[in-house]
Parts: C-alpha cells; sequence; structure tokens
C-alpha cells in the first residue's frame, strides 16, 4: 500500500469517526428534548393559566372542529343550571337530565367555555368561574352524539339525545389557590341495543388540567379584549369581571387566580375515544365525584363532526343525459357513497369530479346516492340525492276517430292508405267528397300540430293548430302536392319530448272502369261514380249511347 493510500485511509477513519460521534450527539439532544419539552406545549395553545392565544386560536378558520359559549353569569334568574337530581351516571340524558334558570353560586358560576381539537388528536378546552371563595371542581362533556338542553328553562327542561360510546368527561378537582389539577377522565362504554352502558375511568391517559395560580405573573390575568371583551368566530363574545368576594381586590376584565382554567387532551390515548364530537357541556360540581351534585351549567354545538351536506337533486330527461347532483359542505370535503351503509366512497371512475356526482347512460327510473361531508377522520350524517331519470312522453296524433272510421261512402272522404317509416299513419282525402282533415292528440302534458313546409308555392292550404288539436284546409283542387305531414309534439311535466306523425294524401281521380272488362263493373267499387258504362265489347247493339249502354252500380 503506497504512503498517499494509507493517508487517505486514516482520513477517512477519521471522518467516520467523526460522523458517528456527530450523529450519536444529535441522538441524544433529540431525545433529551422528548423529555424537556412538556406534552402539554402546542404550537398553538400553551396551558400556562393564561387565555391569551386562545381567541387567535378559536378565529382561526384553519381550525375548523372547535366551540365556544358565553353563558349568563352574575344576572339573576336567566342563569341555566342543573336540577331535578340530575347525575352525570344517568343512563340517558333525554330522560334523566333536567336544567332550569336560576342563580348558580358564585364560586360555581360560568362565564365562558370553549374548545378545539389540534392536530386531529389533541384536544384543548378551558373555561372560567366568578369568584375566588372556596374549592371549585368542574366536569367537562363531549358527546359524539347531540345531546344538548331544551326548552325555556322557565320552568325544569329537559335534554334530547342520548349517550354513545365513546362520549367523555373529564373532571378536576381545584383548591384555593390553582394550580395543576390532572383530571380524571372517563369514557362511556358498552352501549348496546340492549344496555346504556356506563361511565369507565380511562387508565394512563394523556392528560393536564391547569389553573392561573395565586401570587403567579398570571394573579389576575387579563382577559381577553380587557373589560370590552372580545368577539369570537361565532358572533358570541368572550367578556367577564370577577365578582369582588372574600376580599379580592377584582378589576373588571381579569381573571384573579385561579378562576381561569384550561387543559388538553389526546384522544387517541383513550381506548374507543374519538375526536368527532357534536356537542359539549361544562359544568361545575361540588366534588370530584362522579355522583356529585351538579351546579351550573352551560353548553353548545362542537364542530369536531362536519355538518350534513346540502343535496341538490335533479330531475332529467331519458334523451338528456348526463345527469349530475351536487353536494355543498360549510365544513370538509364532500363525500359520495353508493348507499347509507357502505364504507367505501365512490370516486372518479363512479363520475365524482369534488362536489358533483355524474352518471349517463341511464334508463328511466329514480337512481339514489348519499353524500357526507369529511373532515379529517370525522364524517356528518350522510344525505340522499337522487337522479330522476324521466321517459319520453307516449304521444299518440292521429285523425279524429269520426274522420278515420273508414266508412264506405263517407262524405269526409278519408280513407286510411298505406303507410311508410315517414308516415306512420296516412290517410287518403278525396277532394271530391271533402277538403277538410281535423286532427287530435293525447299523451303529454303540452302538445303542439305542425305541419311540415314541403316548398310547394302554388298550393292553396290554411293550417290551424290549436294544442291539442288542429285543423288543415286544401282550398283548391289545383297546385296541392301529393303528400302532406304533419308533427305534433308533446312534452311532459318534465320536460321531455315526443313527436307523432300523420301524413294526409289528396286525391281528385275518378275510379277507373273497364270498358272492355270481363264483367260490367267498376275497377273501384267504392261509390265514387255513380254510372259505369257496360263493357261495349260484349254490347250487340253498336248504335249511339243510350240508357241500356249503362249499368247501374
Amino acid at each position: 500500500m503506497t504512503m498517499f493510500t494509507r493517508r487517505c485511509s486514516h482520513q477517512l477513519r477519521i471522518w467516520s469517526y467523526e460522523f458517528a460521534n456527530s450523529f450519536k450527539i444529535f441522538l441524544m439532544l433529540a431525545l433529551l428534548s422528548s423529555f424537556l419539552i412538556p406534552e402539554k406545549l402546542s404550537a398553538q395553545i400553551v396551558l400556562d393559566g393564561s387565555p391569551a392565544e386562545w381567541p387567535a386560536v378559536l378565529n382561526n378558520a384553519a381550525n375548523t372542529k372547535k366551540a365556544f359559549k358565553h353563558d349568563p353569569f352574575d344576572i339573576l334568574h336567566v342563569d341555566d343550571q342543573w336540577t331535578g337530581g340530575s347525575s352525570d351516571q344517568d343512563a340517558h340524558p333525554f330522560s334523566d337530565w333536567h336544567w332550569i334558570n336560576g342563580n348558580s353560586n358564585d364560586k360555581g358560576d360560568i362565564a365562558n367555555a370553549g374548545a378545539v381539537l389540534l392536530h386531529n388528536d389533541t384536544l384543548f378546552f378551558f373555561g372560567d368561574r366568578t369568584a375566588t371563595n372556596g374549592d371549585a371542581q368542574i366536569g367537562f362533556w363531549f358527546f359524539a352524539g347531540d345531546v344538548h338542553p331544551v326548552g325555556s328553562g322557565d320552568t325544569a327542561s329537559g335534554f334530547v339525545g342520548d349517550h354513545t360510546n365513546g362520549d367523555l368527561l373529564i373532571i378536576s378537582n381545584f383548591v384555593n389557590g390553582g394550580g395543576h389539577a390532572v383530571p380524571s377522565i372517563y369514557e362511556w362504554q358498552g352501549k348496546t341495543a340492549s344496555a346504556p352502558g356506563g361511565l369507565v375511568l380511562a387508565i394512563n391517559p394523556k392528560a393536564d388540567l391547569i389553573t392561573n395560580t395565586v401570587g403567579s405573573a398570571n394573579d389576575p390575568v387579563s382577559v381577553p379584549g380587557g373589560a370590552a371583551g372580545t368577539l369570537m368566530y361565532n358572533g358570541q363574545t368572550w367578556s367577564f369581571h370577577p365578582k369582588a368576594t372574600g376580599g379580592c381586590v377584582c378589576a373588571d376584565g381579569t381573571y384573579p387566580a385561579p378562576l381561569f382554567f384550561e387543559g388538553y387532551v389526546v384522544i387517541s390515548s383513550i381506548p374507543g375515544a374519538t375526536p368527532c364530537f357534536a356537542r359539549f357541556l361544562l359544568e361545575t360540581r361540588n366534588s370530584a365525584s362522579l355522583s356529585a351534585s351538579l351546579q351550573d351549567l352551560t353548553a353548545g354545538a362542537f364542530s369536531g363532526v362536519p355538518p350534513p351536506p346540502t343535496v341538490t337533486n335533479v330531475t332529467v330527461c331519458v334523451d338528456n343525459q348526463p345527469a349530475s347532483i351536487t353536494a355543498t359542505c360549510t365544513q370538509g370535503t364532500c363525500t359520495f357513497w353508493a348507499d347509507s351503509t357502505t364504507s367505501t366512497p365512490l370516486g372518479a371512475a363512479d363520475g365524482v369530479s369534488g362536489c358533483t356526482l355524474t352518471k349517463s347512460g341511464l334508463a328511466p327510473g329514480t337512481y339514489t346516492f348519499f353524500a357526507s361531508c369529511v373532515d379529517a377522520t370525522c364524517a356528518s350524517a350522510r344525505v340522499k340525492g337522487t337522479i330522476t331519470v324521466v321517459g319520453r312522453p307516449t304521444v299518440v296524433g292521429d285523425v279524429i276517430p269520426a274522420e278515420a272510421d273508414n266508412v264506405p261512402d263517407d262524405p269526409d272522404g278519408i280513407i286510411p292508405g298505406t303507410t311508410s317509416p315517414g308516415c306512420p299513419k296516412l290517410y287518403q282525402l278525396n277532394l271530391l267528397r271533402a277538403n277538410v282533415v281535423h286532427f287530435i292528440a293525447s299523451g303529454a302534458t303540452t302538445l303542439n300540430w305542425a305541419i311540415v313546409d314541403d316548398g310547394n308555392p302554388n298550393d292553396n292550404i290554411t293550417f290551424q293548430n290549436f294544442g291539442a288539436t288542429a285543423t288543415f284546409t286544401i282550398n283548391s283542387g289545383v297546385g296541392f302536392s301529393s303528400l302532406y305531414k304533419f308533427i305534433v309534439t308533446g312534452t311532459n311535466s318534465a320536460g321531455c319530448i315526443n313527436r307523432d306523425t300523420v301524413c294526409i294524401v289528396p286525391t281528385a281521380v275518378l275510379p277507373t272502369c273497364h270498358l272492355c272488362g270481363p264483367a260490367d263493373i267498376c275497377a273501384v267499387t267504392a261509390g265514387d261514380q255513380q254510372y259505369c258504362l257496360k263493357s261495349l265489347c260484349a254490347n250487340a247493339n253498336p248504335d249511339e249511347l243510350d240508357l241500356t249502354d249503362f249499368t247501374y252500380v
């Protein structure tokens, strides 16, 4: 090995060693940072007992799964509160929970509450209370179903909705001075068709909850917007003024400790839980026990589940395809399904493009599809949409029955003729008997007759369209065309069109007699000529014509 080669090899070993050490240091720093950076920190929400960042997060349109509710506080007789012995352990909110307007005690009086789901998995929430006198316990419900209070509250009023497996109840117990209070998190489990289920304590969930702390830099902490408050995304105002109790020197627009609290829970750390919540409820309670007496409450919508879409149905004629239905989502993306339960959405191969589903080649009938709005892993209820394909009307046009009866010697002069593909109905009109034809049509909502222009400038005719009926008159026995075509167009209530055709062949020629035929009869026996020449070929007396030379037929 040359000296140059040995030096290069040695240098490569040095570089490899330095790289390996550098990589180890990088891994150690990364591992250390995972311990030093607390899990309660988020790129948008920091649990520090201050509400400063909350309005910007909630008012950010990019954060779609959220809630905010301002609750009446420190006002007599208008604050919603629990009544009737309601308990968090009750099996059915729609029958067991009750509320009424009244006056909450100061330490449990709620003014504002909100929540937001960030990173599709971490649920942050906050609330407040108006007075510092005494300990405070809270419970924060998140419902997968549409559970919420109804009624006026003037008397005991109820709730609608019921528990769903995956509902969460977060309970914390704060004492005077505030600080950390690791919450107890319960999940509703075990509900079946025959059993209501119940609350089960989650084991080692990733969660935390904190208040602003007495004597800290956040005692007091400013309310967003100060005394004037802050307008929130849903039109409500986040406003607050503390109650001067227990010797508190309380300025409007501030949260003395420990009146503001905030927390989080990582949804995926709770087996069976879902981030797809539809409603929330914040309550104050007299203890951290599940059987605690409940006090104040505030409840509202949580946009974890997108609202159902608006679906525009369509009705088309069978010969006016393709047909499209559209869906409009206010949250999430449009998704189409073949039915109400399938787990595989329709795609481009099925005619889906954005919020439009297009189909073609459909036979008459009604075709049902479903649409929903999907936001991350959460989908709205599915809404039915229909494409209705309407067939063409069965339009029937003809000469009126009284004229199309084919009666011999009929004075209307109309008899059926030989049809053809262009003339599915054809009649001869003997102008020596009549010169008028009356038409009639049926089978559609609207009907209109028209005559096809044959380009003949010499005929003298009159055509009148009356909708379902029409009249055709040949005013002169000279110059008329050999055939006239009439088309009736029918339209049904869906705008679908069909047509029928009737042809008229006018004639003014007498039937021909066989002067030397085998019998003394006319070639045509329809009675259009009253007399026919006798067969002169057999006449033994070729004198001048007289009555003996005619046979009455």
